[in-house]
């Protein structure tokens, strides 16, 4: 999202059981598909969505890198969403579990209190099959395709009418049934099994999509007669794929739709270029996407490198980041990025003043770097100053700055490589300003 951003989260189509999928990234490289079979080798959500099939039984638990056995509700994990300041797993299972900050209810507990780690104790109801977890809100999917939302709703981007913030899973007003979802920085998006694509939220740039800027704190259909096959919600633009041509609309300020200009657009427009993109994900003022040859690809803000491309300076079209090899997807955080690469390394670049790349240091980085600790990833999600990620064997494992800590001065908790979420609670991180 971004302002967000940890996440603006972005969805992607599961079409094969987790197990298999794990063998799968033990290839030297990770399978690509193109749209039907989107990446189905990738059992995750990166600050996006997916899909979990099967009830999970009889997986064997997952073990921490300390040696302790996770809890049932983040065992066999094949997701996780992180958000500006909160992070959540979706089981096998449908158990979806949230930790971190909860000052606005985004962990859907019904309380206000800071969790540390993930817990059984806090497994949420219902069951979900998909979670996207973003500005200090949370939204899923239940099994029915009925959407629930919960924290922050200063803007009605929780989707149920009011403005009032939610401490528990709350249904979205208008009964539709979806298949995915993305919460940006004060809008929400999703999809229908049809494709059609909806947006609630904030609206002052016309991110919502429906051809005005008027505030809607309940869903309206975007005003096109386009089909999409995923949809990212960013700070205040939105992105979509239709047959792998990407289109944007909401805030242009620093390019991030990807146009050649700098117009900001209140219905969906096409992205400069050729490119056909796998995936895509809108974040803080920028886009990131992966084309059907693995080349990834980045436009709009480009402070601390956060495009990837070796430099600095804004860019309005599509430009590729600055790597010889191919990612699978791209996880847009707030002022950084992170991808899967082949054999299952994960690398990030831009801002790491919280080690939120995990390179083992707080140099920040304008091309991608590998994130250390040798893990084999299936899935990373960059949030807003942290990051997590889903290792082969279904372990979650997270860096960056400590979101139940301080956020600023002296007493910063930090992570500068992949270390189990209950690390990250702690207090024996390092700290300084």
């Amino acid at each position: 999202m971004s302002c967000v951003t940890a996440a603006s989260t972005t969805v992607r189509l599961i079409e094969s059981r987790v197990d298999d999928r794990r063998r799968t990234v033990g290839a030297s490289r990770l399978e690509r598909s193109t749209y039907g079979r989107w990446l189905h080798t990738l059992p995750w959500l990166v600050l996006a969505l997916s899909f979990a099939r099967g009830a999970g039984e009889g997986t064997t638990p997952a073990r921490s890198s300390t040696g302790g056995t996770l809890s049932a509700a983040v065992q066999a994990v094949p997701a996780v969403s992180t958000g500006f300041d909160h992070a959540c797993t979706l089981s096998e299972a449908g158990a979806v579990v949230c930790w971190g900050r909860n000052d606005r209810g985004q962990l859907g507990d019904g309380r206000d209190s800071t969790r540390a780690t993930p817990d059984a104790a806090a497994v949420l109801d219902p069951r979900f099959r998909g979670i996207s977890a973003g500005h200090r809100r949370t939204c899923g999917i239940r099994r029915d395709g009925g959407a629930l939302c919960w924290g922050d709703n200063l803007f009605g981007a929780v989707g149920d009418g009011t403005e009032i913030s939610r401490s528990r899973p709350t249904p979205v007003t208008g009964g539709e049934a979806f298949v995915s979802i993305s919460t940006g920085t004060h809008h929400t998006c999703a999809l229908t099994e049809a494709g059609r694509a909806y947006c609630w939220g904030a609206n002052v740039a016309g991110e919502v999509g429906d051809g005005t800027t008027t505030g809607r704190s309940v869903p309206v259909a975007v005003d096109t007669e386009r089909t999409f096959q995923a949809v990212s919600a960013g700070l205040d633009h939105t992105c979509a794929l239709s047959d792998g041509r990407a289109y944007c609309w909401g805030s242009n300020e620093h390019g991030e739709l990807g146009d050649g200009g700098h117009t900001f657009r209140s219905r969906p427009e096409p992205v400069t270029g050729d490119l056909r993109f796998s995936f895509i994900e809108a974040g803080h003022n920028r886009t990131c996407g992966s084309a059907g040859d693995g080349s990834a690809h980045c436009w709009g803000a480009n402070v601390h490198g956060g495009l990837g491309d070796g430099g600095e300076e804004e860019r309005s079209v599509p430009t590729r980041v600055a790597m010889d090899g191919s990612l699978a997807s791209v996880s847009v955080g707030n002022l950084h990025a992170c991808g899967i690469a082949g054999g299952g390394d994960v690398l990030c670049w831009g801002f790491n003043a919280f080690g939120q790349l995990g390179t083992g240091t707080l140099e920040s980085r304008s091309e991608p770097t590998v994130v250390v600790g040798g893990h084999t990833f299936v899935g990373v999600s960059a949030g807003g100053y942290m990051t997590c990620g889903v290792t082969a064997q279904g372990q979650v494992l997270c860096w960056g700055r400590d979101p139940t800590g301080p956020l600023a001065g002296s007493e910063v908790r930090r992570r500068l490589a992949p270390s189990p979420p209950r690390a990250v609670g702690d207090t024996t991180g390092a700290r300084g300003g």
